[in-house]
């Protein structure tokens, strides 16, 4: 398997290296305020792309059972979604995101019309 070459500092064009805490390359040069390069940070595409998946969109759906309790359900570049209540972090489609689909549906059906018939 090739070796994945680690680039130099975009400023001070110092090899960069690993963080000791992190996943991811740091120019060595940097200083807090100023006091050195501005510095650089790197990590590989393939562990970043593994690691963050992006966020494409996300809606806001009340609960039923906690009236003006809100749950951020998140649509992933994957196709992935994720909602925080207790369903929802069990990997089932529960009820904040089938209301999330409702919705976007609906408001893509409001794009397409407004801007598709122009």
């Amino acid at each position: 398997m090739k070796e994945t070459e680690i680039p130099n500092c975009r400023n001070c064009e110092a090899k960069l290296i690993k963080h000791p805490q992190k996943d991811y390359y740091v120019c060595p040069n940097w200083r807090p305020n100023n006091a050195g390069c501005e510095g650089d940070i790197w990590r590989p595409k393939g562990d970043w792309q593994k690691t963050y998946p992006n966020v494409v969109f996300s809606v806001k759906v009340e609960s039923k059972s906690q009236p003006g309790h809100y749950h951020q359900v998140k649509v992933y570049e994957s196709g992935d979604v994720y909602c925080p209540c207790w369903a929802g972090s069990t990997d089932k489609f529960c009820r904040h995101k089938k209301i999330m689909v409702e919705q976007v549906e609906k408001l893509l059906t409001k794009i397409k019309r407004d801007n598709l018939t122009r």
